[in-house]
């Protein structure tokens, strides 16, 4: 018989003393996967580092692939917030995917940083743990609205669906190939911005075109 995990608490309802614990844990396997790597890093080591309860830890993470997930989209979800609070993006459209672009890039250099992280994505992408894909559609949300952000509202919903799986598909296929050695590291950086400028070439219309 397969064991369901039990659904964690909803992060609406927690305390802030629960929400403060809960970044403990998260902030805790950072530190563990960089020390240790991302194979080595077990609840009960997460919670023994981070002061937190083994049992109240399993309220917050219904297993080791949520809690990892969890960290991981956490830790992005700084980069994505940031890009929100800019300033409006021009509207000439080769600078809006230069735009993009730039973010993507930031995002590969944040896992060249930390190429536990990268390790972290590389664990937790192929997951079939639903708590654990729940909180990476979380992280594919933000990256949606920063999408948004950049390329404007003008786009169809239709449009905008292929480029999102597009783009995210490419930007994470770059830093996987380059963490798993099938590419170095300037040719990610170079793969991920050749593609995407592709994709936005094929998939919109430049509004001064349309026009």
């Amino acid at each position: 018989m397969v064991r369901v995990a039990a659904a964690p608490q909803p992060i609406e309802s927690m305390t802030d003393r629960q929400l403060a614990r809960r970044q403990a844990l998260l902030s805790a396997v950072m530190q563990l996967a960089a020390e240790r790597g991302v194979d080595n890093v077990q609840m009960k080591l997460v919670a023994e580092a981070s002061g937190v309860a083994l049992g109240t830890t399993y309220r917050y993470f219904a297993s080791k692939e949520h809690l990892l997930a969890s960290a991981l989209v956490d830790w992005h979800s700084r980069l994505a917030d940031r890009v929100l609070t800019e300033p409006d993006p021009p509207c000439n459209f080769d600078e809006r995917v230069d735009r993009l672009v730039d973010f993507l890039h930031r995002g590969i250099r944040g896992f060249q940083r930390y190429p536990s992280y990268a390790d972290l994505l590389l664990f937790v992408s192929g997951s079939r743990d639903p708590f654990a894909n729940e909180a990476l559609n979380r992280m594919s949300g933000r990256n949606n609205r920063v999408l948004r952000f950049y390329m404007g509202s003008e786009i169809s919903d239709d449009a905008f669906e292929t480029l999102s799986f597009v783009v995210g598909s490419i930007w994470q296929n770059s830093i996987l190939s380059w963490r798993s050695g099938r590419h170095p590291l300037p040719d990610a950086y170079r793969l991920c911005e050749t593609g995407v400028r592709l994709a936005c070439s094929a998939l919109l219309v430049p509004v001064e075109t349309a026009e």
